[in-house]
């Protein structure tokens, strides 16, 4: 993945929020109607971006006060173009499931989903003067709307440095 683009940096200012949106690709059932490879992270731009290169940075001035408030938000919709009815996903359970060697350990991001599972939602704070890495896959599901017969997809593993210098 080394000739996609890196998405841009989240960049938190002092005291305040950042945001970015993003759009990933489920797998398709239909590889032959997906607009870009299964699993891409598409970014601002709508064009395939390096999943790897996500970087959430914080001031390292602020004062306490400040960073009980810092967030970056990241949101995450699952791109539908050229899908039917059937072939719809949702973001499954929280949306993510840590990497076994790189969970969360500082408790630095959480998600929630909209309401109709098509957008995951990352929190991430830095309380500390610290860096960690988020490794992570996204969690998807399909449902037969004929059968009820759910199917659950986890996708390749990106990943979330988050630093405050």
């Amino acid at each position: 993945m080394n000739d996609l683009n890196p998405l841009p940096k989240i960049q938190v200012p002092r005291g305040g929020v950042a945001t970015l949106q993003l759009q990933l690709v489920p797998p398709y059932g239909k590889p032959e109607n997906a607009p870009f490879p299964i699993w891409s992270l598409l970014g601002p731009d709508g064009q395939p971006a390096d999943p790897n290169s996500l970087v959430v940075e914080f001031d390292g001035q602020s004062a306490n006060f400040e960073r009980m408030r810092e967030r970056a938000l990241l949101m995450v919709t699952l791109s539908t173009a050229n899908t039917t009815r059937e072939e719809r996903f949702k973001f499954f359970g929280n949306g993510l499931e840590y990497a076994d060697d790189r969970e969360d350990v500082n408790d630095d991001v959480t998600t929630d989903l909209t309401k109709d599972s098509q957008t995951l939602v990352f929190t991430i704070q830095n309380q500390g003067g610290t860096s960690s890495t988020v490794d992570f896959g996204f969690l998807v599901s399909r449902k037969n709307r004929n059968t009820g017969e759910l199917h659950i997809f986890e996708g390749p593993d990106p990943k979330i440095v988050i630093h405050r210098p």
